[in-house]
């Protein structure tokens, strides 16, 4: 066999491996991509899904420590009002600060069922009586103190007091809904989540009855 002959296989068969390897990579290299960029979309939506979910462990644990607490004319809406759903609105904001690609987008915050842990009376979110309903405002990166309530009802704190002397057990929740916008639109442009937490009003002082 001649050098010539053994120098024109060995050049095939490097060709040959070259081709091997381009298409190798054409398939690997994809798919590399794929799992590095989702495993980058999935952290950062769970990241913001979790800071949703801690906002509203934050707003329901400042409302249930202040049960029956109403706020004065002149601070109603403010950072020092003392009210109980003002102080569950002002920490969800506080704990909403950390979102990257997520934007807030309905806060509410209602009277629960302490069984199921839903909005009292077995209604929802969007249509329970006993609850503080407010909008996400892009202007102030916020909610706002301005609360609706289609229903017309609010659990107010002279109720909480009527429950709360007569020896009543109530619950109190809030929940978060938010957008969340992927980066590579591989899963999509955009998914929704929420998040509620519930918990047991805390007992009132000796002097509230």
């Amino acid at each position: 066999m001649s050098r010539f002959g053994r120098g024109l296989r060995a050049l095939r068969a490097r060709r040959a491996e070259r081709g091997s390897v381009m298409v190798e990579a054409a398939i690997v290299v994809p798919l590399l991509l794929f799992l590095t960029f989702g495993a980058i979309e999935y952290g950062l939506a769970f990241r913001d899904s979790a800071s949703v979910a801690a906002s509203t462990r934050t707003g329901a644990r400042t409302a249930s420590a202040l049960p029956a607490v109403d706020c004065t004319p002149s601070n109603c809406g403010t950072v020092n009002s003392e009210s109980f759903w003002d102080g569950a609105r002002i920490a969800v904001n506080d704990s909403l600060k950390d979102l990257t690609h997520s934007v807030p987008i309905e806060l509410v915050i209602f009277k629960a069922d302490p069984t199921t842990g839903k909005p009292f009376g077995g209604l929802t979110y969007d249509t329970c009586n006993d609850c503080y309903r407010y909008n996400w405002s892009a202007v102030s990166k916020a909610f706002p103190s301005t609360t609706a309530n289609a229903s017309g009802g609010y659990w107010t704190p002279a109720e909480q007091k009527a429950d709360i002397c007569a020896g009543k057990s109530d619950a109190i929740g809030v929940y978060v809904k938010a957008q969340h916008s992927f980066l590579t639109n591989l899963f999509g442009t955009s998914t929704t989540y929420d998040h509620a937490t519930v918990m047991r009003l805390e007992p009132a002082g000796s002097d509230l009855c």
